[in-house]
């Protein structure tokens, strides 16, 4: 029901953000290894993916650290395969995760990819691109979280 729920959020999101959601292919999963690397895998068939699932078993962080990812979170990753010219990602995506977060809790950036909130981490987020020469080829955002609500 979760994947459900997300999915019917992720259209209404990129619909009012005037995003054609029928141009990304949306995959939702039960267990992965890394919801980046089953982006990275599904390039071959697509230019435009998101890949959600209930747990990751190698799920990874900044500088190839662990990622707990256990069932009960979010793990999701969005990937986009397009020639643009090279720029800094990570703190655009981190403060426009933050912006969407923001509307529901004051929630805060700790440099330079987490989420806050009541000084707990909400998220992570890891953006990962591919350069050839000064362009960038294909971007992948991984973002995590653990139930904000839960004991764990």
């Amino acid at each position: 029901m979760m994947y459900l729920t997300f999915i019917q959020k992720l259209h209404s999101l990129l619909k009012e953000n005037d995003i054609d959601p029928m141009e990304w292919e949306i995959r939702a999963f039960d267990i992965v290894e890394s919801s980046n690397d089953t982006v990275n895998d599904l390039f071959i068939h697509y230019d435009k993916i998101v890949v959600l699932a209930n747990t990751q078993s190698k799920g990874r962080g900044r500088d190839g650290r662990i990622w707990e990812s256990p069932e009960g979170g979010c793990w999701l990753s969005f990937g986009v395969k397009k020639t643009i010219p090279a720029i800094e990602l990570s703190t655009p995506i981190v403060q426009a995760v933050n912006q969407v977060i923001s509307k529901y809790f004051h929630s805060t950036i700790k440099a330079p990819n987490d989420i806050m909130v009541e000084g707990k981490k909400l998220a992570g987020i890891l953006v990962k691109g591919t350069i050839q020469g000064n362009e960038l080829t294909q971007v992948i955002i991984g973002v995590g979280s653990r139930s904000f609500f839960s004991n764990h």
